[in-house]
């Protein structure tokens, strides 16, 4: 008796458990896709609806964080180039406070990209990095890392559909 109570209680927790995870990829299969247009450094890119918005004082992006974990974030902002860093540089300055685990050269909308995949206390990262006209671009998209694999399709929609506006 004692052994059947066990399995029917270890089979409404995996039930409970996979209806949970199949709710939480349901969220993230049908986000809805926002424009968002940063008028400081004339760029665009497809944020989601749902997800809390933060714009920065300075007008130079924002931030996303999810309604599900305040941990999972995505944020997109410009900044000059103030001190002449080569992209090389760029990542160097990456790796001094993170785990790179790959760094790729990527090409969409006619933008040449870096793509970095790093972790950093717990969290697991993806950021796409461009430097153009003296100009860094970043979308940063971070998750834990159990986690981040749940996210990474939604993290890539987002970075790329990152345009440049002027051109």
């Amino acid at each position: 008796m004692m052994k059947n109570i066990f399995w029917i209680n270890f089979l409404l927790i995996f039930l409970v458990t996979i209806s949970f995870l199949q709710s939480k990829n349901h969220f993230l299969a049908h986000e809805n896709l926002e424009p968002y247009k940063n008028e400081r450094y004339d760029f665009s890119l497809l944020i989601t609806k749902s997800f809390k918005k933060t714009f920065s004082k300075n007008g130079d992006g924002i931030k996303l964080v999810s309604p599900i974990s305040p941990e999972i974030e995505i944020r997109a902002w410009g900044s000059h180039n103030a001190l002449f860093h080569k992209m090389e540089e760029h990542i160097d300055f990456i790796a001094q406070s993170e785990v790179i685990e790959s760094i790729s050269n990527i090409m969409f909308n006619s933008i040449q990209w870096k793509q970095i995949i790093s972790k950093k206390r717990g969290m697991k990262i993806m950021r796409i990095i461009s430097l153009k006209n003296d100009i860094f671009y970043s979308v940063y998209c971070s998750a834990p890392i159990k986690e981040f694999d749940n996210y990474f399709s939604l993290f890539e929609k987002v970075s790329h559909s990152f345009r440049l506006d002027f051109n």
